[in-house]
């Protein structure tokens, strides 16, 4: 997701009284909208949150009715009608089609589990990665696992860690006597994504997880599910896993993190999430010092990881190299009801006053949709970042930047690496994103009524800054490193191991 409303509610230091340039008068503007708390935060984190424990056992489900799940449709549709970015036209045909399918279905009283894939078996085809249905992490019960670490890509569903049962490098050729093919026409159907990679990405994680097995049919009446593996040298057998009846481990790592290589003259920071706070501005000093220090020619961001959050992060990170100028993306944001309501901020009345302070036309009262230019989102997110002391910041010029990504390099890490690649900051090296270059966000979470889920609903677009580039599905890599299965089964990182190939100190 991006926090860019949030961004501006919370961008910018308080008015002053007196006004020196008109610039600083459009900043202070942006303040006193910003002033204005809200009980409710109006934009969340939802991101990919892999719906950890969203299937509990479907026996211990609650069932719903006819009447309740047709009013959890309405308020869906309608909501979706008045808000969502990508149906300001209504909704698209095929998302039409698959809403009417389940009405019929709901004919009949089902479980929250499976009226969760009917929900999002009609939200998929909105083609929009952001909008989709959620389980509220405190009704959560135990869903049930297998121990399945897997990367998906071209080269299939490699496991990437040891288990009991399975080994680095092993391939999934089936689950369940479902192959590759029938696994992602199953997946495709219920998982709302915007391009393969991203989809595969997710698969890598739901198919773990007991509500999506059930939902396919591959467990048996035990609870056991067999996989056909063929091991690295080509040999194939048959494993019998479990759901083992646990939550999915939701133990949370340290989401970043930095290495200084000086023998490959390269320094390497780690985000796992687009977070800005004291304790990463720090540690980003810390890394921009010892690449000074060392003098290390590439500097490198490994994003494959990183769902998105706050694309601050970007531009706290972009500002240390001295001889990056560079232009932001744009966001085009869609009026409704539900943003005035839940953020008076950006109501067309509160950004007129915004537009008039910097010189744009105001908008007239029956606008759908604005825009926030790339130049004013560049002011607002640098607006927001602490004003160095003299000395305390340290900057570099004259390095080589390059961005890692994956499958799972979503929402605002994309707009970071958006930001390198229109700009031609630097080279983009991994795997391609989850997302499209131009893509819905800036989410509205609202409870679906008669049950403990939430709809998650873009209200915005976001646009690259080089629009002559035009749409793309994903960003491809300048340099493409997939995960294969000899480098999964001798446990190497391609991404890395290009990387220190660049250079290195005699």
């Amino acid at each position: 997701m991006f926090y860019f409303l949030i961004t501006v509610l919370n961008s910018l230091p308080a008015a002053e009284a007196d006004r020196r340039t008109e610039g600083q008068h459009a900043m202070t503007t942006l303040t006193s909208l910003a002033a204005h708390r809200l009980d409710r935060v109006l934009v969340q984190w939802a991101g990919i949150l892999a719906l950890t424990g969203c299937g509990i056992a479907e026996n211990a489900q609650p069932t719903l009715s006819t009447a309740q799940m047709m009013e959890s449709l309405v308020f869906i549709e309608e909501t979706l009608r008045s808000a969502h970015y990508g149906s300001i036209d209504g909704l698209n045909s095929e998302a039409a089609r698959r809403l009417q399918e389940v009405r019929e279905r709901a004919g009949s009283p089902m479980t929250e589990e499976a009226f969760y894939f009917e929900i999002n078996y009609f939200l998929a085809a909105l083609k929009d990665a952001h909008t989709v249905a959620r389980w509220h992490d405190d009704t959560l019960a135990e869903a049930g696992s297998i121990d399945l670490p897997v990367h998906w890509n071209e080269n299939g569903l490699l496991v990437m860690g040891q288990t009991d049962r399975l080994r680095p490098g092993d391939r999934i050729v089936q689950i369940g006597g479902l192959d590759e093919a029938d696994i992602l026409d199953r997946l495709e159907l219920v998982i709302p994504a915007e391009n393969q990679p991203y989809l595969k990405a997710l698969a890598g994680k739901h198919l773990s997880r007991g509500p999506f097995l059930r939902h396919f049919g591959v467990v048996e009446a035990d609870g056991g599910i067999v996989l056909t593996v063929e091991s690295p040298k080509g040999t194939t057998r048959s494993e019998r896993l479990r759901i083992n009846g646990r939550k999915v481990d939701s133990t949370e790592a340290p989401w970043f993190g930095f290495e200084i290589y000086t023998d490959y003259s390269l320094g390497v920071f780690r985000i796992d999430r687009m977070q800005y706070d004291e304790k990463i501005a720090a540690a980003i000093e810390q890394f921009f010092a010892a690449i000074d220090e060392h003098s290390l020619r590439n500097v490198a961001v490994d994003l494959r990881e990183n769902p998105g959050g706050d694309s601050l992060l970007a531009f706290a990170f972009l500002a240390h190299f001295e001889d990056y100028p560079y232009e932001s993306f744009g966001v085009d944001i869609r009026v409704s009801e539900e943003l005035d309501r839940e953020s008076p901020q950006f109501s067309i009345a509160a950004m007129n006053e915004v537009f008039y302070a910097i010189g744009m036309p105001e908008l007239p009262p029956d606008t759908d949709r604005y825009r926030l230019p790339g130049a004013l989102v560049k002011q607002i997110m640098l607006g927001r970042l602490p004003v160095p002391s003299p000395g305390s910041m340290t900057t570099v010029t004259n390095r080589d930047l390059y961005v890692v990504t994956g499958p799972l390099t979503f929402s605002s890490a994309s707009l970071f690496t958006t930001l390198v690649r229109d700009n031609r900051l630097g080279k983009i090296v991994g795997e391609p994103t989850g997302n499209r270059v131009n893509f819905y966000g800036s989410e509205l979470r609202v409870d679906i009524p008669n049950t403990n889920m939430y709809l998650n609903l873009s209200t915005a677009k976001m646009l690259r800054p080089n629009a002559d580039l035009g749409e793309e599905t994903t960003i491809d890599p300048d340099v493409y490193l997939p995960v294969t299965v000899d480098s999964a089964a001798a446990g190497l990182d391609p991404s890395m191991q290009y990387l220190k190939t660049l250079s290195s100190t005699p």
